[in-house]
């Protein structure tokens, strides 16, 4: 089973596997996030559409411009960027009733801000070693999905791009979470 998925990054064009600014490095920094279980495995977030992986990482700003897309200052030279990833191997969808059923999980605890919480169902789903990641429904549209993958090996790089204002991935989530663009240029 092959699953196409989208991510937003810092990116630096010239970055080898493994390092920073390359779209499969998983951040060294985890234990925050809704299914970070560093002690076990690490995790890339990524989104089934490219507004959603846009949507996920900017939506907590109110006016989004070019300045959110200069890269990150702790990565000289980085630019944000979206990859674009083909990930060979089956994602446990918690946006599916059946699945949910199965599993004892009402909707409210996937999507919680309790990561105690959302940590221990991840767990538990990793640990079945039936799955690469897992996906449940953006907190900041249904409609998209989030997901997280504990197995980067699994991910190809298909492709990735600069991101701009004009982008239609910034537009369309823009519009979506109905945020102003600006170009401050």
């Amino acid at each position: 089973m092959s699953v196409r998925l989208y991510r937003v990054y810092a990116g630096i064009a010239s970055a080898s596997p493994g390092r920073a600014g390359h779209p499969l490095t998983v951040s060294p920094v985890q234990g925050a996030g809704r299914i970070d279980n560093p002690g076990r495995y690490g995790v890339l977030y990524v989104a089934d559409t490219q507004p959603a992986a846009v949507g996920e990482r900017f939506g907590d700003l109110r006016v989004w411009s070019t300045s959110m897309l200069a890269g990150r200052p702790y990565l000289p030279g980085s630019r944000m960027m979206l990859a674009v990833l083909r990930l060979d191997g089956a994602v446990c969808d918690l946006d599916d009733p059946d699945e949910l059923s199965r599993r004892g999980l009402r909707p409210s605890r996937v999507v919680t801000r309790d990561r105690e919480t959302t940590q221990r169902w991840a767990r538990e789903i990793h640990d079945e070693a039936a799955y690469a990641g897992v996906r449940w429904w953006s907190f900041w549209n249904p409609d998209w999905g989030s997901a997280g993958v504990w197995h980067p090996a699994r991910l190809t790089v298909v492709g990735s791009e600069p991101l701009t204002l004009a982008h239609p991935a910034v537009t369309g989530a823009a519009m979506a979470l109905d945020r102003p663009l600006r170009d401050e240029r």
